[in-house]
């Protein structure tokens, strides 16, 4: 989880997404950001190296502006 949790941070910097929050609730580490819609694409692939992506659904064709995104990391 920690590993996990330090290389989303860096994906998120190295992307160029602040955090807006962070939270850790019984072993789940939580991650809000705004994240720019023609960045989003770009922040998948980068958390796809990390972990398996799940329960993302949005049309990237129609995203216009700003997202909020949470990202939990969830221990295997």
């Amino acid at each position: 989880l920690s590993s996990a949790s330090m290389d989303t941070e860096k994906a998120l910097r190295d992307v160029g997404i602040t955090i807006t929050k962070k939270e850790s609730h019984n072993g789940i580490q939580h991650f809000t950001v705004n994240c720019p819609a023609q960045k989003l694409q770009r922040l998948l692939n980068r958390l796809r190296t990390i972990g398996d992506v799940k329960d993302y659904h949005a049309s990237l064709e129609t995203m216009d502006g700003d997202l909020q995104l949470t990202i939990r990391i969830i221990p295997r």
